[in-house]
């Protein structure tokens, strides 16, 4: 397994080397073994999560106050990464927990004891919370959306339909995107409040740790204390954690192009035709090569997204820019050397009896994720194309 600070000439303390010797073995001694029952029986095991919880996994960025460690980001990063060598679901599930879920609650809300006592029971393992942004298409933009808050009868409530929530049939808070007036805001809503109905889990291609299902949510009773952030700060919201989730795709790919390389790797030692191992035929080296070539670009497109989020680097609107264009080069090298790595297996790589198909599998989502590749293409063509109308732009 790739040792990250060695490998990009990281200035790492000893706490940090730490961390990523102790990630480096939880994903090889306890992901890796697990990772085909995992994809096969749609979970992660309990013990899995509690290891994880008892280990810090969910808490890394967590502030202290949460019961986190509040990592730098260029450790966390490679953390996910190492994590998606031995099973990406997981590393997906450790990505929204403590990420997209831990952050901007720490960064946004309000001094609220609820807010925080959850926070401390997600880090534990104790509970788990899920976005709901999603909503008719894989959009995440403003414009999209339709949930909403109406005030009936003097009461504040919320109604709309979220679709493909990851981890809904398990979580027991959503964090909620809705308009506002002409704005949009989020809220905290608990799993079990009057209204909330989780629709039936979906079965997917890759990525089947963690479950997805809709979310509908009928006149749900909202209280202010449940807000996060102030009136009409939802884009800015929404922004910090699509920053966080796109650079999030960029370590799950990383670590997915090292584990198809790795296993590649080793089969073409093994592998004979012609008396001969398949490694020493050009056309594998030149695939093994294309896998390492990709692995060195990834890693460095996530060094570099982890030191803008470590050294300020600008407003989240300028992370968020470079992460989603760091974000579509790196998944697409991970489908690619994917493939490659199944081609290498031939036949037997198109069988459950090894884990490339997985692995195929398992790359493939990551560029549909929080927004999926080609509508980021065209919202990135749009930031650069001095024509661009004042719509197009508004709509970002």
């Amino acid at each position: 397994m790739t040792d990250y600070g060695e490998y990009l000439g990281l200035d790492l303390d000893e706490d940090q080397k730490m961390i990523l010797e102790m990630v480096a073995q939880l994903s090889s001694e306890l992901l890796a073994p697990a990772a085909d029952v995992i994809d096969r029986d749609e979970a992660i095991p309990a013990n899995v999560r509690a290891t994880l919880a008892e280990s810090g996994l969910f808490g890394l960025r967590a502030p202290e106050t949460f019961g986190g460690v509040d990592l730098d980001d260029s450790c966390y990063q490679f953390s996910l990464a190492t994590l998606a060598h031995g099973s990406a679901s997981v590393a997906l599930d450790v990505l929204v927990q403590s990420s997209l879920l831990l952050e901007p609650l720490a960064k946004f809300a309000l001094d609220d004891e609820g807010i925080s006592a959850w926070a401390e029971s997600v880090v534990s393992g104790e509970a788990r919370g899920a976005l709901a942004w999603q909503e008719s298409s894989n959009s995440l933009s403003n414009s999209d959306l339709k949930t909403e808050l109406r005030t009936i009868d003097g009461e504040i409530q919320l109604s709309g339909v979220k679709n493909w929530v990851l981890g809904a049939p398990e979580a027991d808070r959503f964090l909620v995107l809705a308009k506002e007036g002409d704005y949009s805001s989020w809220f905290m809503v608990a799993a079990d409040a009057a209204g909330v109905e989780i629709g039936k889990k979906r079965t997917r291609l890759g990525m089947r740790g963690i479950s997805v299902a809709a979310v509908e949510f009928t006149n749900v009773a909202i209280a202010e204390s449940n807000r996060i952030g102030t009136v009409g700060n939802g884009k800015e919201i929404l922004e910090f954690i699509s920053c966080r989730a796109q650079v999030g795709l960029v370590a799950l790919a990383t670590g997915l192009i090292a584990a198809a390389r790795d296993a590649a790797a080793q089969y073409a030692t093994e592998r004979r035709q012609f008396k001969r191992p398949i490694a020493d035929f050009e056309a594998i080296r030149e695939k093994l090569a294309g896998a390492e070539s990709a692995h060195a670009s990834a890693a460095s497109l996530l060094a570099s997204c982890a030191r803008l989020s470590d050294g300020g680097g600008g407003h989240d609107r300028k992370r968020l820019h470079f992460g989603m264009a760091a974000r579509i080069q790196a998944t697409d090298l991970a489908m690619k050397v994917a493939d490659d790595a199944l081609q290498t297996f031939g036949g037997y790589g198109y069988s459950q009896e090894y884990p490339v198909e997985r692995f195929y599998r398992d790359a493939r989502y990551l560029a549909l994720a929080f927004g999926g590749n080609d509508p980021i293409r065209l919202r990135l063509a749009r930031s650069i194309l001095p024509s661009s109308d004042s719509a197009s732009r508004k709509s970002d």
